[in-house]
């Protein structure tokens, strides 16, 4: 898997979840282009998606998908009485598909004379999505490249017209594949070609325009392997750098403008701007208290950052540092702005820790630029051998993940080296490995702010520990892989369910209850 910087770095949306708010919003999106004009469509949710679609937005998200909405349009709030306005109806269904991803939507597309599409995607953190299924068709859609979505009647030559019309237009293909349930048949009622958003359901070779479309051509090697990215695990990262001289930030510097074919420059541009954000979100709340649904953290940044100086146990710094950490959850629980770095349940952690550095050291954008970047290039690491979604992995796998990140690049804006980052992160990790997924009345909100600020300050502990020489002795890529097998052996109840922790004590069940009839 093909990860860019800012599949970790992002997406940039509005809160409550990645996974489970703007993961739902692309996936509708990009089932509506496939689906074609509809007056109706039904959300079949399954596992995570169905027990807490109403407190992480999942619902509104996936109706403002379904109307081309994005996940960072302000708009997503209001998406139901959008749908109203222009008369699409929708409805919503508990279902199970077996075998699937815990965030699973099972959509059906109805059409004014009453055809219809049903297309099985599933978010799978971050807001990186996989469509699944088109009908009875197997596909693979993750809306990372252009994509051609063919429904045709089965025929001979049909894939070798198709492929020459795109070689004559100077098109090339990265991959094509092709479904069937029966030689002969057709997958819709009726022939159609149908543009979506990104990566294919149609997908094979990588031709080029004048080369055989039999195999892959010598042109189509060079350029997948050009594309490669320089790493695929921590070991991959040190060899690397050991080899060239250089510092991991240079390094996913380098790797991204390869995989994205950008300008240095361009990172730079984007990186500024998801930390724009960032920065925005970690101030937000500080003085102006946010309005959440539910109103369980409602002012909590606030009171954290006038909380008097001289009584704080901890000092002013980590003081501010839980503050900020606060007041990113509070934007995102109230459906604001944030960057999710790696997730938007996690998404106050990073910022928190670079704000409260850049305020404390002064650091100027060239420090705070190398941090991002080995944040995000870490958290890179994980996503392509773990996961960073908590109904797949428990909380660890989101805020354990996120001060893992955040104590890598806090040694790297102190000027540590690679072995001390790599061991910061390691520490950070594997302090919170097992922790479980667990919201409150399904909001993300209780105790997923509460640990927001605690992975902070635990980032900034383990930083320390790191640029004092405390060597962690388990390598990185094993501390991930011990993460990813720890979240296979959490029960569905501890992750992302709101159904085990305190999430299902007496006082969680009342709160649930008492929300569920407001």
């Amino acid at each position: 898997m093909e990860l860019s910087l800012f599949d970790v770095l992002g997406p940039v949306m509005i809160g409550p979840s990645s996974s489970h708010t703007a993961g739902a919003a692309r996936l509708a999106d990009v089932a509506r282009q496939i689906a074609g004009e509809f007056v109706h469509v039904s959300f079949g949710l399954h596992g995570s998606f169905a027990r807490t679609y109403r407190g992480h937005g999942t619902d509104r998200a996936l109706v403002a998908g379904a109307l081309g909405l994005s996940p960072q349009d302000e708009r997503l709030r209001r998406a139901f009485d959008l749908a109203r306005e222009r008369g699409v109806a929708f409805d919503f269904y508990p279902t199970h598909a077996e075998g699937a991803h815990e965030n699973t939507v099972v959509m059906t597309f109805r059409s004014a004379d009453g055809r219809e599409r049903t297309i099985e995607g599933a978010s799978l953190g971050g807001g990186r999505i996989r469509i699944c299924r088109i009908d009875d068709y197997p596909a693979e859609i993750t809306a990372d490249a252009p994509t051609l979505v063919i429904l045709q009647q089965d025929r001979q030559g049909m894939v070798s017209h198709v492929t020459q019309i795109l070689a004559e237009r100077g098109i090339n293909i990265a991959v094509m594949r092709l479904s069937r349930t029966a030689r002969g048949r057709s997958p819709a009622a009726s022939s159609r070609w149908t543009e979506s958003c990104p990566q294919a359901w149609w997908s094979a070779w990588r031709a080029c325009p004048g080369c055989s479309r039999r195999a892959r051509c010598a042109e189509a090697r060079r350029e997948t392997e050009r594309r490669r990215q320089m790493y695929r695990n921590f070991a991959d990262v040190a060899r690397a750098c050991a080899q060239r001289g250089i510092g991991p930030a240079q390094l996913f510097l380098e790797s991204e403008c390869r995989l994205t074919e950008r300008a240095p420059d361009e990172v730079r541009a984007q990186l500024r701007a998801r930390w724009t954000v960032m920065e925005a979100s970690a101030r937000q709340a500080l003085e102006a208290p946010q309005r959440t649904a539910g109103g369980l953290i409602d002012g909590m940044a606030h009171r954290q950052w006038t909380y008097a100086p001289g009584q704080s146990l901890c000092g002013p710094f980590l003081n501010r540092v839980m503050a900020r950490a606060l007041s990113c959850s509070e934007v995102n629980a109230s459906m604001g702005r944030i960057c999710a770095a790696p997730t938007a349940g996690a998404c106050g952690v990073l910022p928190a820790v670079l704000v409260s550095l850049q305020e404390e050291r002064g650091l100027g954008w060239e420090a705070l630029e190398g941090a991002l970047l080995v944040a995000s290039g870490f958290g890179a690491v994980v996503m392509r051998n773990a996961t960073v979604a908590g109904a797949e992995g428990g909380c660890q796998a989101e805020c354990g993940v996120a001060a893992a990140m955040a104590a890598a690049a806090a040694v790297q804006a102190a000027g540590g080296t690679l072995e001390q980052m790599l061991s910061a992160f390691s520490h950070a990790l594997s302090c919170c490995m097992g922790l479980i997924c667990d919201p409150v009345a399904g909001l993300v909100q209780v105790p997923c702010a509460q640990r927001n600020a605690s992975q902070a300050v635990s980032a900034l502990l383990c930083a320390d520990l790191a640029l004092a020489g405390q060597v962690f002795p388990i390598p990185a890529d094993e501390v991930v892989e011990a993460m990813r097998r720890v979240g296979r052996q959490l029960p569905p109840e501890l992750r992302e369910t709101a159904q085990g922790g305190i999430a299902d004590t007496e006082t969680g069940r009342a709160i649930a209850a008492r929300l569920a009839q407001e």
